[in-house]
This record gives C-alpha cells, structure tokens and sequence, in this order.
C-alpha cells in the first residue's frame, strides 16, 4: 500500500510540475492603473504641476484580480524615468484624465503625460492636452494615469510594495 501512495504522489507531482509552466503563461499579466493625488493641480502651456502630494502613488488593477496597494512616489518616477521597454511610460507614455476641483465647478481634461519630475511634494509632467480645456484655474484636484502590464506589475510580483 505504501508503494501504490508513493506511486499516486508521483504522478501527482508530475501533473503540477507538468502543469505550473502551462498555467504561468497562460495566466494574463495584471493591468494596473495609477491614482495620484494633490492638494493643487496647475497645468497650461503644456506642463503639469501637482502640488503637495502624499508620498504614495494608489495603483489597483482591472477585475478579476481586484489588488489595491501603492508605490512610493520615489520608484514610480523612477522606473517611468528608466523603463525604455516598448511598452514602457518612457517610450509609450500613458494617458491619464485630470480632474480639478473648484467650489462652483468640476474641470476635466484627458492628457497624455511626459517626462516626470519629483521635487519634494511637487511632481511636473510634460503634458499634451488629447481632449478638454488646455488649462484651467489651479485647484485640489486627482489624475488617473491609464493601465500598464509591464514593470508596475513586476515590481510587485514578490508582493511587497517596497
């Protein structure tokens, strides 16, 4: 009897070794989207500014998955800065909509962001307005920076943020 459970135990071994290479690739890679926040959004004249900014750049993905977590500010501008890939922010930058907040209104606009810089609590983007206003009275406002399945999902394969 032992023999036939040795038996049984190596064939299933087998079948998760056999199936593990088959179910990683076939396994889509997460769609993160990026949420960055600011007590005072100011863009025109084709450069964003996001004034006083949390330390943290909120990703979450697509479902199914439904992970939430977030970046330091510090490693999203950096790898945006050094991901040369295809794909990457760098070579194929992302879209994001901009919203700001006004007491009597709400602007929106849809921007194709470029060139991050960090300084402090303040990040600069290079920005090319694709849809709404080109600039807007500054204001508290949030920017949805559109999905992306390359080094934003590897940096967190480990599960760690860090």
């Amino acid at each position: 009897m032992n023999k036939k459970i040795m038996v049984a135990f190596a064939f299933l071994a087998a079948l998760a070794l056999y199936q593990a290479p088959w179910s990683a690739t076939a396994q889509p890679q997460p769609s993160l989207l990026f949420v960055q926040s600011a007590k005072k959004i100011d863009y025109k004249d084709g450069v964003m500014t996001l004034y006083c900014i949390p330390n943290q750049t909120l990703f979450f993905t697509d479902r199914p998955g439904r992970v939430v977590g977030n970046m330091p500010m510090t490693k999203f501008v950096a790898k945006w800065t050094t991901d040369r890939g295809p794909n990457g922010f760098a070579a194929n930058p992302p879209n994001a909509a901009v919203t700001i907040f006004h007491p009597d209104s709400v602007k929106t606009a849809i921007v194709e962001l470029r060139n991050p810089r960090l300084d402090g609590d303040k990040l600069v983007y290079d920005v090319k307005v694709l849809q709404g206003i080109a600039s807007t009275t500054p204001g508290e406002g949030v920017l949805f920076i559109d999905n992306y399945t390359g080094w934003a999902a590897a940096a967190f394969a480990d599960g760690s943020p860090n």
